[in-house]
């Protein structure tokens, strides 16, 4: 809950915290869930002077798992390349995008499967796009959809949604970008994840803009830098207020 709604810097603390006391006991186990969770919270802040240290704990509880179950370690895997594409490191996200692939190899048909598996399409659809592949993404994007559909994952449908939102505005397609926008918005706000709620209405500021409706492109952009700053999310507080010269 504390990941979603931003309390970061609490996580942050409290897992240090927690960081001691299992080398304390030398458990293993809470060494690996500690420094994945350190790695997964620093991530959220989206800020680049955080990815040195991010990568360090994913690494850590990488090389700590070696001897866990294929889940665990494709959870790690799987972090490590959200990580290297969303810093836009081509060789080191297919290298991870690879390592998630090989731990789904061969394993047998279960819910954990078939949810480690979105995730990969989802990121798959990512990095697609990262390489302008728009027709690729969007078709990862589809995959990932239909599978979370079967399973009622009804979150990862939402973000899957919101990021084909983003992916129409990217192609100019306005009307199909507010549609997937809109239809994600009202989730966001009854889930309490004020990160995607920021994001999706940057995204709608942007969209409004392209249309010309600049004092709607403002309110969005407002409501944006509110919440980010609430987050210490303050490279987008600084970029949104230059884009709509907010105070």
């Amino acid at each position: 809950m504390t990941l979603f709604q931003g309390y970061w810097l609490e996580r942050l603390d409290w897992l240090e915290w927690l960081e001691t006391k299992a080398e304390e006991i030398n458990d293993i186990e809470m060494q690996v869930e500690v420094f994945y969770q350190r790695c997964r919270t620093l991530t959220h802040f989206d800020e680049k002077d955080n990815y040195s240290p991010c990568f360090n704990f994913g690494k850590k509880a990488w090389k700590l798992s070696q001897s866990m179950d294929w889940p665990v370690r494709f959870d790690i895997a799987i972090l490590l390349a959200t990580l290297q594409v969303r810093n836009q490191k081509k060789q080191l996200a297919q290298h991870w995008l690879k390592e998630s692939q090989a731990l789904l190899n061969g394993q047998a048909d279960s819910k954990t499967y078939r949810i480690c598996e979105i995730q990969l399409y989802y990121m798959q659809a990512e990095y697609s796009w990262q390489q302008e592949q728009f027709e690729e993404a969007d078709a990862f994007y589809q995959k990932a959809w239909q599978q979370a559909h079967k399973i009622d994952w009804l979150l990862m449908q939402t973000y899957i949604t919101a990021w084909r939102g983003v992916l129409a505005l990217k192609q100019n397609q306005l009307p199909r970008a507010e549609a997937f926008l809109q239809d994600v918005l009202p989730i966001y706000t009854l889930k309490g994840d004020r990160r995607s709620m920021a994001k999706c209405q940057s995204y709608l500021a942007e969209l409004e803009k392209q249309r010309g409706n600049l004092d709607q492109a403002r309110h969005y952009a407002k409501n944006s830098v509110d919440i980010f700053h609430s987050l210490q999310m303050l490279n987008e507080v600084s970029n949104l207020r230059n884009i709509y010269l907010l105070p």
